[in-house]
């Protein structure tokens, strides 16, 4: 009987147990992770409170078979790359249609015609090619003249830049740096071809988009600069002529709008208005408000020596410029005339200004001073009949130890005045002036010392002009004539005092149109006025 109601009790608390307790656990790697398990006081059978582990049954997060949603999964990403095919097909065949257009005439005359709007001037590109997102253009060109400007044509070719994506849904143009091969810029005198920039006519009004959207009427382009690797910039003269006054410069145009701009030249050559054979290399400047300021340069044809120019030319009006210049160590050989290139050798320094107008003939005006040491002249014809005539042999090359003179240049020609020297201990220069007209005959005079110990060698007889002794020198004037490839010189009786300041000299020289030697000259050297062949241009025209 015992045993019974044991046996009974023991399968009560068996079943109390099974109703209470899942088998079901949750696999726990932390006791105090949180897991949907709590602990719960529960009152058995006998009343008392028992402590018991109650888990509850997580929620299924989808009540669909595991099955059905693959199943969903596959049709989604099958709809998905099924129905992309026709849209990737479309943009294909848009983006192709794109590339037709943009190859096309009719884009490139739109997107011409757009540009000369925005320039206000007629303008033209040439074939468009687009190649993902770089787009190239054969060429740019300016159709018509400028009214404010004397820039009259250029052509810059084979331009490329790369478009931004936002171009194909925007009604501008956005680009990176445009940059092309190589410009030609003309400048010179305008001609009746001047248009009316009012009358470039809109050939599109409606909006015009060419495949994704890039358009060919765009309201404007958007760039930071332009560069070009080799630009070449052209003055055409009132002969019709083309000269070349800046050759193999990188150009870059920044701050680009049609109401202001700036442009950079960086290396490349300038000529010298009205003086080609001043080559400068190395150039830097920059075009603001229609004036090429000059920052900084370097002679062409020397070495060693250096120039520093500064000022500025005009592409505006009469193209009037001004420049100032400070040289060092030029070789003299290199900005002489053919025939004194082999005679005469040596470095100069000093300074130089120029000035004048680019559509004005003959308006160059240049002054300047120089001094030189080391400054040697040899193989020459004049010195051999001075050294035959005075008996020594060292005239037939002399080598200044100091050389100074003053210098001015127009188109009526060129005169070296002031001219001070020594080449001890033979002689001195204290004097006279040097004159090379423009038709490239020579006429002028200097004041020439010898050194009095040159005349007490025996058998030496000293020649009556050299009458004058002073500071130990003999003094007498030499008459320069004959023509810049075929000189002439003589002696004659000094008829100024050697002391004279360089201000009255200046004074009594004549102006640079003269076509007479002074008095004194006349009487000696009729000869010269035999027919004018050469003209002043050989003095500075460069080397074959």
């Amino acid at each position: 009987m015992h045993s019974n109601e044991e046996h009974k009790e023991g399968s009560k608390e068996k079943s109390f147990k099974h109703s209470n307790v899942r088998k079901r656990r949750t696999r726990t790697t932390d006791s105090v992770s949180s897991q949907p398990v709590r602990f719960e006081y529960v009152a058995g059978e006998d009343g008392e409170q028992k402590m018991v582990e109650v888990r509850r049954r997580r929620r299924r997060r989808s009540h669909q078979p595991k099955k059905v949603k693959e199943n969903r999964k596959k049709l989604i990403r099958r709809i998905f790359i099924f129905g992309s095919i026709p849209f990737i097909l479309l943009l294909a065949s848009l983006y192709f249609f794109m590339l037709t257009w943009i190859s096309g005439q009719g884009f490139r005359k739109e997107v011409s015609t757009k540009a000369s709007q925005i320039l206000e001037t007629d303008v033209e590109f040439g074939a468009f090619k687009l190649d993902g997102l770089n787009l190239n253009a054969r060429n740019l060109v300016l159709k018509s003249e400028l009214d404010d400007s004397l820039l009259r044509d250029f052509e810059i070719k084979l331009l490329k830049t790369r478009i931004n994506p936002r171009t194909f849904v925007s009604n501008d143009w956005y680009m990176g740096n445009v940059q092309a091969q190589s410009a030609k810029l003309f400048f010179g005198a305008g001609s009746s071809n001047v248009i009316n920039h009012g009358e470039v006519q809109n050939m599109n009004q409606n909006l015009v988009r060419s495949g994704l959207g890039l358009q060919s009427d765009p309201e404007s382009f958007n760039f930071e600069e332009i560069q070009i690797s080799d630009s070449m910039l052209h003055w055409k003269n009132n002969d019709g002529q083309n000269v070349a006054f800046i050759e193999n410069s990188k150009l870059a145009l920044e701050d680009f709008s049609k109401s202001s701009s700036r442009v950079n030249f960086r290396e490349g050559e300038l000529s010298v208005p009205g003086w080609p054979l001043l080559g400068i290399r190395a150039i830097a400047g920059e075009v603001r408000s229609g004036k090429y300021f000059i920052k900084s340069s370097k002679f062409s044809h020397s070495v060693r020596g250096s120039v520093n120019l500064s000022g500025y030319v005009s592409i505006k009006e009469k193209g009037a410029y001004q420049i100032s210049s400070d040289f060092n160590n030029i070789d003299v050989s290199k900005i002489v005339h053919n025939y004194w290139a082999e005679r005469l050798t040596g470095q100069l320094t000093g300074g130089l200004d120029i000035s004048g107008s680019l559509l004005v003939d003959q308006s160059m005006n240049a002054e300047g001073s120089f001094e030189g040491a080391g400054i040697e002249l040899s193989k020459e014809p004049i010195l051999v009949s001075i050294a035959k005539e005075l008996n020594e042999l060292s005239f037939r090359q002399l080598r200044f130890d100091s050389l100074s003179a003053s210098f001015k240049k127009s188109g009526k020609g060129f005169e070296i005045f002031d001219v001070k020297g020594e080449s001890l201990p033979l002689m001195r220069l204290n004097g006279g002036n040097i004159k090379v007209l423009a038709n490239g005959q020579l006429e002028g005079a200097l004041s020439v010392g010898v050194a009095d110990a040159i005349f007490k060698g025996t058998g030496v007889v000293r020649p009556e002009y050299f009458s004058k002794n002073e500071d130990d020198h003999f003094w007498a004037d030499l008459i320069i004539s004959g023509s810049i490839d075929s000189p002439r010189a003589d002696f004659s009786f000094p008829a100024k005092d050697p002391k004279q300041s360089s201000d009255d000299k200046e004074k009594n020289t004549e102006p640079l149109d003269s076509t007479s030697l002074q008095g004194r000259a006349e009487d000696q050297t009729d000869d010269r006025s035999g027919a004018l062949e050469n003209n002043f241009n050989r003095l500075i025209e460069a080397k074959n």
